[in-house]
């Protein structure tokens, strides 16, 4: 990569972002750190704003005080969430954008979407989806998913329209306007569309693995000529539990996505439990509530296994200022390590370290909330009620599509940070599913009902 430009593997909104705090911090304090230390600040006040809203949302919807005070006290004391709060990455930063968007999207089910013909209701919605899509590549697909699917719902077909215009313009300022017109002006190169198939890459190097001699010529050239790693190289660098080293982080596309979309099909006909292997361990860490100790090769025996749970950063990523460069200190400070043994003692607390487990978060609760929805079926009043869930279920499902999913403590990995998110919206989505499927007197607003 050339100095002076930027690279937008990671989103540049987040690279500016953090770019322009640090600047701050050394033009103010003659400090990039805490420049650094300012932003993280700013991201703590703001996520607890946006969680005390989420939580008065709640009030005003008739949840239980019980329910509700218990919802507090774990935003509260859940010892992730002030982690990783504090932490700079473009996952936490997004989930502040994604709570905030999550209590706006409740508020236009609620009204019916009637609240798109408010003015200032709008433009928030747009400017909280657009900063939630550009600071995480993933954040557009989860918020147009969960906007297309609300298009299906019993709406006056002008609101539609207006749903369907906010996806349309956010698309195209995304994916067309900014990289056409800004990333010229700034500097930025583009990333490669590699990891929106980095999933469907993964299966097929799974196939390359198990049956390397077993393609074709033409299939070669059009695999070679299209992915960044060749049909070969994909076999030789596999590994089970992170697609990377099979991506290469790369697409040459010197060949067209219908060519190699037909050979991707034509293989997994032939090798479908190749297919089916690398997907299931590519997804293992959201699944299994065991996983191997050792993620940076090839399983073989012994078959060691440890607990997959959630292990956010505990230490600093930063030294002493040095020039503008930010690097990786070589040893926890006492207070790092202080924390690092207080979060390993409370997962080890029978029941209360069920909490810590990444597999309760990514499967078992979103599979109990579609249990929940389908057994209040027979008692739903109106069909808008599975809309309040969409933003749990989406962002859940959208976890699927990351190139990695385990971490283990010898890994250096921090793969939950993809879920973090997920530790914010579903405490409220629970409490605010039961709340609104319990309502059943006619005084209740009759679009809240389940």
């Amino acid at each position: 990569m050339k100095k002076g430009v930027i690279w937008d593997h990671h989103p540049f909104f987040d690279t500016y972002l953090y770019g322009w705090f640090a600047s701050l911090g050394q033009t103010i304090f003659h400090s990039y750190i805490i420049g650094l230390f300012i932003y993280s600040v700013v991201q703590i006040i703001i996520l607890s704003i946006a969680l005390s809203w989420m939580l008065a949302y709640l009030g005003t919807k008739g949840t239980p005080r019980a329910l509700l005070k218990g919802i507090t006290a774990f935003f509260c004391f859940f010892p992730v969430i002030p982690i990783c709060a504090m932490s700079i990455g473009k996952d936490f930063t997004n989930a502040v954008f994604t709570v905030i968007w999550g209590i706006l999207f409740y508020k236009l089910i609620d009204s019916n979407l009637t609240l798109l013909k408010k003015p200032k209701f709008l433009v928030a919605f747009v400017l909280i989806s657009l900063l939630n899509a550009l600071s995480k590549k993933l954040g557009l697909y989860v918020i147009a998913l969960c906007l297309l699917l609300v298009l299906i719902g019993h709406f006056r077909i002008q609101l539609k329209g207006a749903i369907l215009a906010i996806i349309v313009c956010l698309t195209l300022t995304v994916n067309a306007i900014l990289p056409l017109c800004v990333y010229p002006v700034l500097h930025i190169i583009p990333a490669d569309a590699q990891a929106t198939i980095a999933v469907p890459t993964q299966m097929m190097a799974r196939a390359a693995h198990d049956h390397p001699t077993d393609i074709s010529k033409n299939e070669r050239y059009v695999v070679d000529n299209y992915l960044g790693n060749t049909w070969d190289v994909m076999a030789e660098n596999y590994n089970p539990y992170i697609a990377d080293p099979a991506t290469g982080f790369m697409l040459k596309a010197k060949t067209s996505f219908s060519s190699f979309a037909k050979v991707w099909f034509s293989v997994g006909l032939r090798h479908p439990l190749s297919y089916l292997r690398g997907l299931t361990c590519l997804e293992s860490g959201w699944l299994t509530f065991e996983g191997p100790s050792n993620i940076e090769e090839f399983p073989h025996p012994p078959y060691n296994h440890f607990s997959v749970k959630m292990r956010p950063s505990t230490s600093s990523s930063v030294n002493k200022d040095t020039f503008g460069q930010i690097t990786t200190v070589s040893k926890p400070s006492p207070e790092n390590e202080l924390v690092d043994r207080l979060y390993t003692t409370l997962m080890g607390i029978p029941v209360l370290n069920v909490l810590f487990y990444t597999a309760l978060w990514t499967t078992v609760f979103p599979c109990f909330i579609l249990y929940y929805l389908w057994r209040k079926r027979n008692r739903a009043k109106r069909t808008n009620v599975i809309f309040y869930a969409l933003p749990t279920l989406i962002s859940a499902l959208s976890l699927f599509a990351c190139s990695t999913t385990l971490s283990t403590p010898s890994s250096g990995s921090s793969a939950m940070r993809y879920m973090y998110h997920l530790v914010l919206l579903l405490p409220a989505a629970i409490g605010l599913l039961s709340t609104i499927c319990s309502k059943t007197t006619g005084n209740e607003d009759i679009s809240a009902q389940c």
